[in-house]
């Protein structure tokens, strides 16, 4: 499993094409209308980790430290 994940991290350029791909031809082969519940959570779990880090202070006052 750890070895997929490396793999598909070293190899960003190429999978996230791939799996765009992927999606599209799913959603035009087969109904995806299943996977309308998961788009909240698994968009939160996307965009969470980029948001922990970040210091609002910084956003709304860029001059501050």
């Amino acid at each position: 499993m750890w070895k997929i994940l490396g793999f598909l991290k070293k190899n960003l350029i190429w999978t996230i094409p791939a799996m765009m791909l992927a999606g599209i031809a799913l959603g035009y082969f087969w109904n995806m209308s299943v996977l309308k519940a998961a788009i909240l959570p698994l968009t939160f779990l996307m965009v969470y980790p980029m948001m922990v880090n970040l210091q609002i202070d910084k956003v709304f006052f860029p001059g501050r430290s």
